[in-house]
């Protein structure tokens, strides 16, 4: 399981969420986006297929999961009444339920600093991925979400620009199999 943040608002996170977990699927992998943004949860409309449903809880086994296409599912828990002081145990226990169901897990957070549901995905995943929008000038946070990120021992995978040149998803799947996060089932 993959977290996508940033340290900034419109950093292209949706974006890179959503051609990333395509990019897997289309490369045979059983790959599932998780819309985790409750101010602007936008992956039902990348995806194409507007917007996705917001459970009641955050119970992996309870949620109305979307079929994308082939190898590809989606769900929105981008909700403030559902992420809001959800305690770490209930975070990790969907992203064990995500892991156990799918190879590949992508969710799209906020930026750190928004929520805590954020910082506990970060924690709790495999790696995370930094979206950064390739024309922003540096800003501090980036490296004050560096430092968090590794304060806590969470794994950056790496960063990423997202508004130019195009994104290069295949080349992003390749390097995050390398890191073992991802295994193909036989």
């Amino acid at each position: 399981a993959v977290t996508i943040s940033s340290s900034q608002i419109d950093d292209g996170k949706t974006q890179l969420a959503v051609g990333t977990a395509r990019a897997f699927a289309r490369a045979g992998f059983s790959a599932i986006v998780v819309d985790a943004h409750p101010a602007f949860p936008g992956v039902g409309p990348a995806l194409g297929v507007g917007e996705l449903p917001l459970p009641t809880t955050v119970d992996a086994a309870a949620l109305p999961i979307y079929h994308v296409e082939d190898n590809l599912d989606a769900v929105s828990i981008g909700s403030h009444k559902l992420l809001d002081g959800l305690p770490p145990a209930k975070t990790q226990a969907f992203i064990q339920r995500m892991r156990r169901i799918y190879q590949v897990t992508i969710i799209d957070t906020c930026d750190l600093f928004y929520d805590a549901f954020a910082v506990q995905c970060a924690a709790a995943c495999d790696g995370v991925v930094l979206a950064v929008r390739y024309a922003r000038d540096p800003d501090p946070e980036d490296d004050r979400v560096v430092a968090t990120l590794e304060k806590m021992g969470a794994r950056i995978v790496g960063s990423v620009p997202t508004d130019y040149p195009p994104q290069p998803f295949g080349r992003l799947v390749a390097r995050l199999t390398r890191f073992s996060l991802f295994r193909r089932r036989p």
